[in-house]
This record gives C-alpha cells, sequence and structure tokens, in this order.
C-alpha cells in the first residue's frame, strides 16, 4: 500500500466477483441488509447505561458483541465457505501482517462498544473483506441513522447509494480533526504520553478537535466530507482497515503517522482529504 496511490492497486474487481460468485454490487446489497438487520437487533437489545463494574461491563461487551458476531460468522460461511472469517479483531498484536495469504473477513460486531453499553449512540458494525493483504471491500453500518457507508477497491465509495467524497477544505485553522486516545485501563504510560503530545501540539493549529465514536465510523465520515480528518496512535490495524478504503475509495489520502505508506505494521494512522493530509501531517510530527 503506497501513500501516494489507492490501497486497493492489487485488486481486479472482476477477479473480485469471480470470487464471491456474485455481482459485487449484489454482495454489497446483501451485506448491507445483513448489517442492518443485526444493528436493529442491538438497538432494541441496547443498554440504558453501562455496568457498575469492569468485570460486569465486559461480560456485557462479550454477550452483545459475541452474539452479533457469530451471526455474522455463520451467514459470511454459509455464503462463502471457502473465505475464512477473523476471530482476531482483538488482538492488535497478531495484526502485524496479513492472516491469511488469499481473501479473508475482518469484523468488528461492535466498534465503539462502550458507547454502546453506556446506551450511547457512536457505535458501529464494520466489515471489511481482505484480498491478498489489500482491502477489496468494506462496509460500516451506523444503527443510530441507519446509514451503510460502502467501498470497493477500485469502484468508488458510497453512503446509502449516494458517492462519498473527502472534503477539498486545506487550511488547517478551520479544520476539524478527529482521534482515538488510548483505551485500556494500564496501558503503557508510553502510549498515552504520545497521545497527549500530539493532541497538545494540534489543538491550538485547528478549529477544533475530538474525541469521539469508533474508528471505523469517524473515517467513514472524513470518506464523506463531514470531518476533515483523522488520526491515531497505535497499530490497531483491523479497526482502521474498512475505514481505511472508503477514504482512499473517496479521494482522501491514508499514511502512517510518519508520512510513511500505511501498511501492515505500521505505526499509526493518517487520513484526510487530499489538500489537508500533509499539513495535519506534519502538525503531529514529533518535535526533536
Amino acid at each position: 500500500m503506497n501513500a501516494d496511490t489507492k490501497t486497493n492497486v492489487n485488486v481486479n474487481t472482476q477477479l473480485l466477483s469471480e470470487r464471491l460468485s456474485q455481482p459485487v454490487a449484489a454482495v454489497l446489497d446483501s451485506l448491507s441488509a445483513l448489517l442492518a438487520q443485526q444493528g436493529r437487533l442491538l438497538r432494541t437489545q441496547q443498554p440504558r447505561s453501562a455496568p457498575a463494574d469492569f468485570q460486569a461491563l465486559r461480560a456485557a461487551f462479550e454477550q452483545h458483541s459475541g452474539a452479533v458476531g457469530s451471526t455474522l460468522k455463520r451467514a459470511l460461511l454459509e455464503r462463502w465457505p471457502q473465505i475464512p472469517f477473523s476471530d482476531k479483531e482483538l488482538e492488535s498484536g497478531e495484526q502485524q501482517a496479513p492472516e491469511h495469504a488469499d481473501a479473508y473477513w475482518v469484523c468488528d460486531p461492535i466498534d465503539g462498544a462502550l458507547h454502546y453499553l453506556s446506551g450511547m449512540p457512536g457505535w458501529t458494525i464494520a466489515l471489511c473483506l481482505v484480498v491478498e493483504g489489500v482491502p477489496a471491500l468494506a462496509l460500516v453500518h451506523d444503527p443510530a441513522t441507519g446509514r451503510t457507508y460502502r467501498a470497493v477497491a477500485g469502484q468508488g465509495a458510497d453512503c446509502d447509494g449516494a458517492p462519498l467524497r473527502a472534503n477539498a477544505r486545506g487550511e488547517l485553522a478551520s479544520a476539524l480533526i478527529t482521534t482515538a486516545h488510548p483505551n485500556w485501563p494500564g496501558q503503557v504510560r508510553n502510549d498515552t504520553a504520545a497521545f497527549l503530545d500530539r493532541f497538545g501540539r494540534l489543538l491550538p493549529q485547528v478549529f477544533g478537535q475530538r474525541v469521539y465514536g469508533p474508528t471505523s465510523l469517524l473515517l467513514a465520515l472524513v470518506a464523506g466530507g463531514a470531518l476533515d480528518g483523522y488520526w491515531e496512535c497505535g497499530q490497531d490495524y483491523y479497526d482502521w482497515l474498512p475505514g481505511v478504503l472508503l477514504v482512499t475509495e473517496a479521494g482522501g489520502v491514508v499514511t502512517a503517522l510518519d508520512g510513511k505508506p500505511f501498511t501492515w505494521g505500521c505505526q499509526g494512522i493518517v487520513a484526510a482529504g487530499p489538500a489537508m493530509h500533509a499539513g495535519l501531517r506534519s502538525a503531529l510530527a514529533r518535535q526533536g
């Protein structure tokens, strides 16, 4: 994957249709319906507030996320038994190289689980088909709005059929940027320090900087032009894959935090419209 080209250069859409034994447009429609169905189910089951302690919170997450994940896995394997389904979405340490040499599914049944468990909006169901190490097809469903963001390598990105286009804005001073902080109790202090350093450096340079919602939704909003950019430290590659395809197919640019190509094992992510990306990345660059 190269910062100056699309992340999907290795994907042939005709071969993708043959692999899926169905036109890609029909696959998108059926998967959109599947995610929307599970989104409606999750909304009917959504708690009004989070459990009182961490163990109860974790148990609730495993219950809700596990049920949806199992349903999606079963549906995908029944339809495409030759394509494996990854169970390592929560294991960022295992995401330094493609899990399978050929095609496989990466899924986050509830991206933004704390929002979901707290009775808030701002959570999604995210799905990505990886082919030979490259994101080839992606869907991000936002149950709060009912919108489904979709992308196919080389075919563009849309939201419920309406084309997505990254924002053309280029000035940081008028930009709305989003990010995500290290989010596990006990996460190493260096991770937190690196985040706070960049957050503090960028804050006075932009119109607004927000920490909100799941990565998949925020990248989808970058793809649609509602947000100007997104950045994050770490190596949560599977969290990023669906949104990366959305952004690049919407004409945006995605790199690692240091400006190197966004690829397996890279450190962090910067995603933005083509006129905004270089300035955002430069503003986030570590000093000294």
